[in-house]
């Protein structure tokens, strides 16, 4: 076990491997205010300065609330990967990656937009969707452009979020459910979730998926690692850290301890 200082976090050990799928096209920006309240190690503790040891903020006794659990990491770090380990175990999983997509599908006002914006740059694909290759060079390259983009496209994913999280309670009040979060810490959102789990891993591991998966050169896939917060600087923010550096079934292993502590947690905070 490892311990390190995090203002009043503690932090513990584990594994885990990953599948890389991009990020979305640029961070979550501006546009989101507050949300509903209702090889070898993975670390793991929960937030000691806002729940103690146990999620104890409702009476013995009563329902309890919904848990928003973020994960977040930088790309290629394998968020993906854990989200699916997640819903495996039964949690419930929006994906941020998926809603940017769809808040730029064929035809919608948030794709006119953005195409409006970047006229000339060749964003267009021949069947008329979004060229996101193209587009992450141009953002990668120009912080201005990407400052653009956000404020484009973050109402909508923001939209789109807030009703899939209301769908998802008005079904499941007591649902676990986690969210993939690229960029969290950078935008501050920490603190909008009850558990943060932060997906870490070695640089050249990150950059090797990312060429990998995505098909682009090794400077593409470094332009990308260059706008994004070090890794290293998240690691305060975490309640739980996974370093993913082995197989898949560790990564597996690692989450499964992850939310099961979640699980005791929260059912000492109800009968406390």
């Amino acid at each position: 076990m490892t311990i390190g200082e995090q203002r009043t976090r503690t932090r513990t050990t584990l594994i885990g491997e990953s599948r890389f799928r991009p990020d979305s096209i640029g961070n979550l920006g501006p546009a989101w205010g507050p949300l509903p309240r209702t090889n070898q190690n993975c670390h793991f503790s929960l937030r000691s300065n806002r729940h103690g040891d146990t999620f104890s903020e409702q009476p013995p006794g009563c329902t309890r609330k919904m848990i928003k659990i973020a994960v977040t990491g930088g790309a290629g770090s394998g968020k993906s990967t854990a989200c699916e380990c997640f819903r495996q175990l039964g949690a419930h999983v929006i994906d941020l990656d998926a809603l940017a997509r769809e808040a730029v599908r064929s035809g919608s006002p948030t794709l006119k937009a953005v195409i409006e914006h970047f006229t000339g740059e060749g964003i267009v694909a021949s069947d008329g969707t979004l060229d996101r290759r193209k587009l992450r060079r141009i953002i990668t390259r120009d912080a201005e452009a990407r400052k653009n983009l956000e404020t484009l496209i973050h109402p909508e994913i923001f939209r789109l979020f807030q009703k899939k999280l209301a769908a998802i309670e008005a079904r499941f009040p007591d649902a676990f459910v986690v969210v993939e979060v690229p960029l969290l810490i950078e935008l501050g959102l920490q603190d909008q979730f009850d558990v943060v789990v932060l997906i870490d891993t070695r640089p050249g591991l990150q950059k090797s998926r990312l060429v990998e998966r995505n098909g682009c050169s090794s400077e593409e896939a470094q332009a990308l690692l260059d706008i994004q917060m070090p890794l290293e600087e998240k690691r305060p923010y975490a309640d739980y850290i996974v370093e993913n550096l082995g197989p898949i079934d560790q990564m597996k292993s690692a989450i499964g301890k992850i939310y099961k502590k979640i699980q005791q947690s929260c059912q000492k905070g109800l009968t406390a």
